[in-house]
């Protein structure tokens, strides 16, 4: 799957404080350049395999990073659940011969869908962050109707519902144009998924989405409340929430704000959170098409 190109920076590694000789100004300005230097990564979908474990498990990291949930059970889940989702890793070139096989091998980022019916029976794990969610939806959900309409499907029985939970994480700083061919893959393994074999599974009627988001924090009573006005770390989940029918957002204690794309543990004006999206199968269309107008690279 070919994918946009991402600039990397290039981190200085030298000790300065073993540097005892004072640098002439060649040498500062050709330190610079180093340091500056920008390098083209081409990024490929792989599939999920038994060898990314560690890979996956620092993404719902990411996504859960104090929260009590067992992040290494939802991996395994990720990863018996297989024949969906796709990672995001550093494609093969021949100039990246020597290099160390475990840096080609780094997981970038995961886009899946998980089954919260349950292709395996039930699983705790998956059970508990439907709690976790409903959770903060009483604590934090705006009106009586957005805590009624998550209750609604996210305890309904399997017979009456079928919730996917999408996941989209990746490492900050990585286009959201990166999204899109992994998005429309997606969309085609739950279309083969949906067969005799696993309809009941994967025949969903809505879907559940976390997103990372971030606002400026407001102070109510002396504790942090969740910011009015949020921005999307990854840009393109605005786009799924623009068609979510019920939503709402809780703040992560303990998370480092994000401020341009960067992460700064010493912005206490920003305030980390979740953003929490239920979606009706009837728009995921809508969203592949604004996806597809937003998102596509455009040829030359």
């Amino acid at each position: 799957m070919p994918d946009p190109k991402k600039p990397r920076q290039v981190e200085d590694s030298s000790d300065e404080d073993c540097i005892e000789e004072e640098m002439s100004p060649d040498e500062e300005a050709e330190e610079e350049m180093e340091v500056n230097e920008q390098i083209q990564v081409d990024f490929e979908g792989f599939g999920i395999t038994d060898s990314d474990f560690h890979g996956i498990r620092q993404m719902m990291r990411q996504l859960f990073p104090k929260d009590g949930i067992d992040v290494s059970e939802l991996t395994n889940v990720l990863i018996r659940q297989n024949f969906i989702g796709t990672l995001l890793k550093q494609g093969e070139c021949p100039e990246d011969e020597d290099d160390d096989d475990d840096d080609l091998d780094q997981v970038f980022g995961i886009t899946s869908c998980l089954s919260c019916n349950g292709t395996h029976g039930p699983n705790v794990a998956v059970d508990n962050v439907l709690k976790f969610v409903l959770e903060n939806c009483e604590t934090f959900a705006a009106d009586a109707k957005t805590k009624t309409e998550f209750k609604k499907i996210l305890q309904a029985k399997k017979e009456d519902s079928c919730l996917g939970w999408i996941i989209n994480e990746r490492f900050i700083n990585i286009p959201p144009q990166i999204s899109l061919p992994m998005f429309e893959k997606l969309q085609s393994e739950l279309g083969e998924a949906r067969s005799a074999k696993h309809k009941t599974c994967y025949d969903f009627t809505h879907y559940l989405m976390i997103c990372k988001s971030y606002g400026a924090s407001l102070t109510k009573d002396g504790d942090k409340a969740v910011p009015q006005k949020l921005e999307y770390t990854n840009s393109e989940e605005e786009l799924f929430a623009e068609e979510a029918y019920a939503s709402f957002t809780y703040p992560v204690a303990g998370a480092a704000a994000v401020v341009e794309g960067k992460w700064d543990e010493d912005a206490d004006e920003m305030q980390s959170c979740r953003t929490v999206l239920l979606i009706a199968k009837d728009r995921v269309g809508s969203i592949m098409k604004k996806l597809q107008e937003n998102l596509s690279v455009p040829t030359t």
